[in-house]
């Protein structure tokens, strides 16, 4: 039987090619402490966290390779023509999808990376996920 899972999220858009992108990478309990070891390792002297977005190419290879050594399972969902007025509903949309495959795996939580304070307050839930225990 697999061990159970943590899944962490985290989401992009690509406007310019018109893909909402959500993904999730999958920890054993018992492997967490380790995995965050090894990415607080490769924060630079007064970084306060690790985002692809302000890393320049080689620092980009460094994250990928440490990434690499960890050998992390991971989910990633792509939807495709996205509307740029339609941002929410494209990433209602792939959260449907992502925790439905989550949903068909041993994964017991799921935590997703905060976004901005205006996004957070705008958003109107459906529905709720609660992870449940097994």
């Amino acid at each position: 039987m697999n061990p159970p899972f943590s899944a962490y999220v985290d989401e992009s858009m690509r406007i310019s090619h018109g893909f909402y992108l959500m993904a999730a990478v999958l920890v054993s309990p018992n492997e967490a402490a380790t995995h965050r070891a090894a990415l607080r390792a490769l924060l630079l002297r007064r970084q306060r966290t690790l985002h692809w977005r302000d890393e320049n190419d080689k620092r980009r290879t460094c994250i990928i390779e440490a990434i690499a050594l960890l050998r992390p399972s991971a989910l990633v969902i792509v939807g495709a023509g996205l509307d740029v007025k339609r941002q929410e509903r494209a990433r209602r949309k792939c959260m449907e999808h992502l925790l439905w495959e989550l949903g068909r795996r041993p994964v017991v939580d799921v935590f997703f990376e905060s976004r901005d304070r205006p996004r957070v307050a705008r958003r109107i839930f459906g529905r709720c996920w609660v992870a449940a225990s097994h």
